[in-house]
């Protein structure tokens, strides 16, 4: 009791009796992930919407800029050159705070989004330079979210808000390119910029009103939810003690991460996941644009059914959890599922993709693809780094999506470099669209080792995968209650509080 007391007086300076602020922090962080992935498409939908010319030999083209394929694929990908390396921006807010660097990461967004017209009427090079830039500052806003879900989640809320902040990013990946083909549409293809860099002004003085770096720090947040975070701090200190014998700090250093098989297979699986996803948002775009004539607003509405149905899906699938534990399934196997539907499902789906003849066909491929693809936060690589580490989590996450985001900036160039095709020659689309179906067995390729990845990891190295003690103290404490309750029995309650502190050891 005094410790609590000694605590909250740390911050006297409360405004008001909030008991739920942390559902507040929870609703920003996922209007962060919300915004940052709707405005990843953009630079798609100006290229198609009036921004470039198709054919710039033909002075009818409506485009106002006239680039060669490699520039448009260089200004396409750029973005990801610089996502692939957040792992240094997380690197750096493991040191100075995460909060700080989303602050600044969302300063300069908007400075860059506001900006980026002009530079792209004055150079391509230099308009895919902001790109990367733009990236780059958005590598932190991820690992940030696992961070804050860390922090201000209390019992065993964090799996499910990781889910369901996890979620908002198919959200946006479906609604930001609907949204940015209407205003492109409508307005103009300058005007998505000019709005998405307003919306990050406004969401970055919502950080620095409502999101301090840690709970205690919080001056909306009442007494009472304070107490409650400083009884979670003090139970994290005694599960570590009876976990290492000690009062022991899960904090790892980088070195011992980079030890671990797990975190080679997390890369290896998310390069493979990455590239079937960001081919479904910023290539096949263009493949369904040319072969079935579907126009700007046709590809918005279909891309905002993928990421709603992702959404929905992620939902459902994390709602199955629960069953397979009803049910017995150990978590290891639970788990190793989620990890080989989305690369092994997708895989397939992308396979037969090129095959297709017709517009809702190719549609339907692409909406099934979003139901799988939703079990990523529901009990795949997302849930499953953070069931394994959930204190080294953030740094993991920078780690292997640094590497995994080279499909952002890699798919593009080999879209391009595998599809061209000249559009003079006798045959073009025969010729083009089978370009186009190797391309996607290529992909299938790719999704097929980052299936056989998790197999070799877990068989190499099984002492990997176990959920961690912190996080398996917390699901014995919960068992213990139910076998107690059924038993009715002080002798049962103890053989039952041994056998689950036994497992959780």
């Amino acid at each position: 009791d005094l410790f609590i007391q000694s605590n909250l007086s740390l911050r006297p300076d409360v405004l008001m009796e909030f008991t739920y602020f942390r559902y507040v922090i929870f609703v920003l962080i996922g209007l962060l992930i919300f915004n940052d992935v709707s405005w990843r498409t953009i630079a798609t939908f100006a290229a198609i919407g009036g921004m470039l010319k198709k054919n710039c030999s033909d002075p009818a083209d409506p485009g106002e800029f006239c680039w060669t394929e490699n520039q448009r694929g260089a200004f396409l990908g750029a973005f990801y050159y610089g996502y692939a390396l957040q792992f240094i921006p997380t690197l750096i807010a493991s040191k100075i705070g995460f909060n700080l660097c989303h602050r600044i990461s969302s300063l300069l967004c908007a400075i860059l989004q506001v900006t980026c017209p002009l530079c792209i009427g004055y150079s391509p090079a230099l308009a895919a330079v902001l790109q990367g830039v733009r990236g780059f500052a958005s590598g932190v806003v991820m690992t940030n979210s696992f961070e804050v879900t860390r922090k201000w989640s209390l019992g065993n809320e964090a799996n499910f808000v990781i889910s369901g902040v996890g979620s908002m990013l198919f959200l946006g990946a479906g609604v930001g390119p609907f949204v940015a083909s209407a205003i492109t549409e409508t307005m103009g293809w300058r005007y998505p910029y000019y709005i998405s860099g307003a919306v990050y002004g406004v969401l970055l003085f919502a950080m620095c009103v409502l999101m301090p770096e840690t709970p205690f720090d919080s001056r909306l947040m009442g007494k009472t939810e304070k107490e409650w975070f400083v009884k979670k701090r003090v139970e994290a200190e005694d599960t570590a003690k009876a976990a290492a014998g000690k009062t022991a700090k899960y904090k790892a250093s980088l070195r011992s991460i980079l030890k671990r098989a797990c975190l080679y297979m997390m890369c290896i699986w998310q390069i493979a996941n990455l590239f079937l996803f960001y081919t479904d948002y910023i290539a096949t775009p263009f493949y369904l644009e040319e072969v079935f004539s579907a126009d700007i607003e046709t590809l918005g509405y279909l891309q905002l059914g993928m990421s709603l149905t992702c959404f929905s899906s992620c939902i459902i699938w994390k709602s199955l959890l629960p069953l397979y534990e009803k049910c017995g399934i150990p978590w290891l196997r639970v788990r190793v599922f989620f990890l080989l539907l989305p690369v092994a499902g997708n895989g397939i789906i992308t396979a037969v993709l090129g095959y297709v003849d017709s517009f809702a066909g190719a549609a339907c491929c692409l909406i099934v693809k979003s139901v799988i693809q939703g079990s990523l936060f529901a009990g795949s690589l997302m849930t499953v780094v953070y069931e394994l580490d959930p204190f080294n989590a953030p740094l993991m996450i920078g780690i292997y999506n640094s590497i995994g985001q080279a499909s952002g900036f890699v798919s593009p160039l080999v879209m391009t470099a595998m599809t061209s095709a000249d559009q003079t020659e006798e045959g073009y689309m025969e010729t083009w669209r089978a370009k186009w179906q190797a391309y996607y067995l290529m992909e299938a390729g790719v999704a097929f080792v980052g299936a056989v990845s998790v197999v070799v990891a877990i068989a190499a190295r099984p002492g990997e995968w176990r959920l961690h003690p912190v996080l398996a103290a917390k699901s014995g404490g919960e068992k213990d209650g139910n076998k107690a309750a059924k038993s009715g029995g002080g002798k049962g309650e103890d053989k039952a509080a041994k056998s689950e502190r036994g497992k959780g050891e």
